[in-house]
């Protein structure tokens, strides 16, 4: 987000970005920086939106029913819109967009015909995904994949 201010505020110039071989410590950093947000996010979703013991591999979904499942499916596509769609607006559309079009890779701007090709392919992504966690979560909660629950339980 500092680079989003300073580059709306023009305080930061353009600069072409090259691919490299090998990273050094801060780019691990980074690295590990963005995979502990993911990390949070997940955490939020299990633990805040579903209130915990709620989510559906701690045991509801030991049975493949729609009451689990759709509000997980509702969640990643709702979330999905939301945030790929601010930002398309944001970079796209927004009183801000002509600041940002110094620092774009592709200096065209996507027509609203890609713009709505990206949207159906990226709900789709997000539906897959569902899927992909409304089956992770059946495997642990009917116990075909042995799970933990508290580190303390596990030597």
């Amino acid at each position: 987000l500092c680079h989003l201010h300073a580059a709306l505020k023009g305080q930061v110039a353009p600069q072409r970005t090259t691919a490299q071989g090998s990273m050094d410590i801060w780019d691990h950093v980074g690295s590990f920086l963005a995979a502990t947000r993911s990390f949070l996010l997940a955490l939020f979703c299990i633990f805040i939106l579903h209130g915990g013991d709620d989510y559906p591999a701690f045991g509801s979904a030991k049975e493949m029913k729609l009451s689990w499942m759709w509000p997980i499916v509702c969640r990643n596509v709702l979330s999905t819109i939301c945030i790929c769609g601010f930002w398309d607006w944001f970079l796209y559309f927004s009183p801000w967009s002509g600041k940002l079009a110094p620092y774009k890779f592709n200096p065209r701007y996507p027509t609203s015909r890609q713009i709505l090709h990206d949207a159906v392919v990226t709900v789709q992504a997000s539906v897959c995904g569902s899927v992909v966690e409304i089956l992770i979560c059946h495997l642990y909660a009917a116990g075909y994949v042995p799970s933990i629950v508290a580190i303390s339980d596990s030597p």
